[in-house]
């Protein structure tokens, strides 16, 4: 009768295998993912469109990208789009940290054994998602690209990827969207090191191009620095790169991190390497017949994602979320469009918040019984308190930041979603009145971001 009970937790473990493998490939459209052998799902949230849907109308737009950093659980896949009755798929990043190993991975099992494996399932992403292949420098660290290709920061040290080695990755990782290697510059860099910057970003193009022309794999995004905006005009060296290269380009993506940053100075510069980069792919008509789209990443503030959407962007992305979770920081947003229209008396109805910060690791939130927004409908908000989150942050707990990571990601989604009502009642005006008159930009300023060992150790994890 005794000897029975230590094989209990193994015959328990067996049958959650079982399911596990039954479930596999298998998706509920509002309650469960597809079920992969990872536990944890690498997310971006980069904000992107749907390739297929490039055609068609603008529904489902602006949509937003998760970022690359943050890992979600299996499980919670179902619960935060059931959370947010999410019809659209999800899109998502697939920088280097992630794809680099896995193609590792893939290239170690040989050719019969490497088409075998898919990434969505080896993540836990879902199968209809949307993914991204990502390259792009650093702003901040000069070092991390070379006139060879760019560096990744793995368990070994740091990795060449070049434009060779980053095509044979697109064969192994199928992604939906192929978006071509740029480097960065930061916002007051010397004009050497931007001149660097884009004439890295010039041949890295035409690489890629010729490479994907020989074996086309997903739709060919181009990445475009926000920094080729310089004294007022965007260069025309990467414009004319662009423009010989239309013909096989569906859209491009602009890395919003080198972007500069003083808010009007963003917004003009947003603008300039918007419109000139579409004029430069309508010369002609492509020949694939996709409506040109744009997508901006690398945001810093919700006014951000506001002014990429009225410049016309498609796709937006903000990765502050992830940081503000990872340094204890809940985003307390009014994403309610509704909130826009006025009483009778013509006096605005009150809301619960504005766009502002609560940093929960404060000692006041020691004994707040409260959720972090009471009528947030996320996992984090309807489960648990403050003073709970409070609590696990104290006490250096991972599932704090677990918990703020769903309820940040869940507001970014949120304030797209009111985005996109407001655009369709053709009332982005008014929304964007109401979201500058009670956003502060200065409480937005990017946390401290994981060191590059420790990034490499997550995606390790992951």
């Amino acid at each position: 009768r005794f000897s029975v009970l230590p094989a209990l937790p193994i015959a328990v473990l067996a049958l959650r295998s079982v399911r596990l493998q039954i479930h596999f490939g298998f998706t509920d459209s509002l309650t469960e993912p597809a079920i992969s052998r990872s536990r944890l799902a690498t997310v971006s949230p980069f904000t992107s469109m749907e390739p297929q849907a490039a055609e068609g109308s603008a529904e489902g737009e602006p949509a937003f990208l998760l970022p690359g950093q943050p890992a979600f659980t299996v499980d919670q896949y179902g619960t935060f789009r059931a959370d947010l009755r999410l019809a659209q798929p999800f899109h998502v990043e697939l920088p280097l940290s992630v794809t680099f190993p896995f193609h590792a991975l893939v290239s170690s099992f040989g050719e019969d054994g490497g088409a075998q494996v898919d990434i969505k399932r080896f993540h836990g992403v879902p199968e209809d998602a949307t993914t991204w292949m990502t390259a792009v420098g650093s702003a901040r660290d000069e070092k991390v690209a070379t006139s060879q290709g760019i560096f990744v920061e793995t368990l070994k040290g740091r990795k060449l990827v070049t434009c060779e080695e980053y095509a044979r990755m697109a064969q192994s990782v199928r992604a939906d969207v192929f978006v071509t290697m740029a480097d960065q510059a930061r916002d007051g860099a010397s004009a050497k090191r931007i001149s660097r910057a884009l004439e890295r970003t010039c041949t890295w193009l035409e690489k890629q191009v010729a490479l994907w022309r020989e074996d086309p794999r997903g739709a060919l995004y181009v990445g475009v620095p926000g920094c080729c905006f310089q004294r007022g005009a965007v260069s025309s060296k990467l414009l004319d790169a662009i423009a010989s290269n239309r013909q096989s380009i569906s859209g491009f993506v602009l890395l919003g991190g080198s972007l500069p940053k003083e808010p009007i100075l963003r917004r003009d510069a947003m603008g300039a390497i918007l419109q000139a980069t579409r004029m430069a792919m309508t010369t002609d008509q492509p020949t694939n017949g996709m409506r040109v789209r744009a997508a901006v990443t690398g945001l810093r503030t919700p006014l951000d994602m506001l002014n990429a959407v009225e410049l016309g962007a498609s796709l937006v992305s903000w990765p502050l979320p992830e940081s503000f979770a990872v340094a204890g920081k809940a985003l307390v947003f009014d994403n309610s469009f509704e909130a826009d229209r006025r009483q009778s008396g013509g006096k605005r109805k009150r809301t619960e918040t504005v766009y502002e910060l609560l940093d929960l690791s404060d000692p006041r939130y020691e004994r707040d019984d409260r959720p972090i927004l009471a009528s947030c409908a996320c996992e984090a908000c309807q489960r648990h308190t403050r003073a709970y989150i409070h609590h696990l942050l104290r006490a250096k707990e991972m599932l704090a930041t677990q918990l703020l990571r769903i309820h940040n990601f869940h507001h970014a989604y949120k304030f797209c979603e009111a985005l996109q009502k407001a655009k369709g009642a053709g009332a982005v005006e008014a929304f964007g009145e109401r979201v500058r008159a009670s956003c502060d930009e200065t409480a937005y300023e990017p946390a401290a971001a994981p060191s590059a060992e420790k990034r490499a150790k997550i995606s390790a994890t992951t």
